[in-house]
């Protein structure tokens, strides 16, 4: 069998190596936190439905910034250098981006609730907390404290909340349609910097059974109180803000969160 030839990068242009060092995507690092390794209660992680209880969680997105490219050779380290530092220094100042279901929204925004930090809402002391939930939280604030340094002072934070198909939920849908009411949680007293904080979901929401209320038409749950909400494009700025998609949209966006 004839041997093929190996690719001389460094055989092309500096033009065409430079236009490969800006295609280098970044992808991003997840970090996961489980409702049953937190040992938190109902009221303030709600339990999820039965068809999707081992699916609660919540995963916290930051990009991951590629430098091996940079150990090549010194010329490709020259070239790529100042290239790479430019994409890094956008990926920092990009929303910090959570991802969960209703329930680990609903932990993540809870009023007197420990994940709070983890979106920049209150100080509590994490020496206190179980050490799953500590680590987790101790890396979101840090997060948070470099986004504030390299963007002016207001946090982006993006929540992309997930629903299973077929899942009947509870209270915790109720809880988050009040939550994205613009203004709710900007009630709450956030730490060091205002927040922009918005809620990206797909439409139409999951059937709700609640008390007396039996399997709400989601429809009719989107329609409450949707005036009171702001979209995502309304105004600049912090504020809560909801970015409604499609299923096929909202599947592409969060196919999109392994990239930066």
């Amino acid at each position: 069998m004839k041997r093929k030839n190996p690719f001389r990068f460094l055989d092309l242009p500096a033009e065409l190596r430079c236009k490969v060092y800006e295609s280098i995507d970044f992808s991003s690092t997840w970090h996961t936190l489980e409702r049953c390794c937190t040992r938190m209660d109902n009221y303030t992680w709600p339990v999820p439905p039965r068809a999707a209880v081992y699916d609660s969680h919540i995963v916290f997105i930051r990009p991951y910034v590629h430098i091996d490219i940079l150990l090549t050779c010194k010329l490709v380290h020259q070239e790529a250098r100042e290239i790479l530092q430019t994409r890094a220094k956008q990926c920092q100042k990009a929303p910090l981006r959570y991802l969960g279901d209703f329930s680990g929204a609903s932990a993540l925004t809870a009023q007197h609730g420990v994940l709070r930090g983890c979106i920049g809402l209150s100080r509590f002391p994490v020496g206190q907390l179980q050490k799953t939930t500590h680590d987790f939280l101790r890396l979101c604030r840090s997060y948070i404290k470099g986004l504030r340094r390299v963007s002016d002072g207001l946090c982006t934070i993006e929540i992309t909340i997930t629903h299973k198909p077929g899942a009947t939920y509870a209270r915790e849908v109720f809880v988050m349609a009040m939550r994205m009411q613009n203004g709710y949680l900007h009630k709450l007293h956030h730490v060091d910097s205002p927040l922009r904080l918005v809620f990206v979901h797909r439409s139409p929401l999951p059937r709700v059974q609640y008390g007396d209320i039996q399997a709400w038409v989601p429809e009719g749950l989107e329609r409450y109180g949707w005036d009171d909400i702001l979209q995502e494009g309304d105004r600049e700025g912090p504020g809560t803000f909801v970015r409604v998609l499609g299923k096929k949209e909202f599947q592409k966006h969060v196919d999109g969160l392994e990239w930066y």
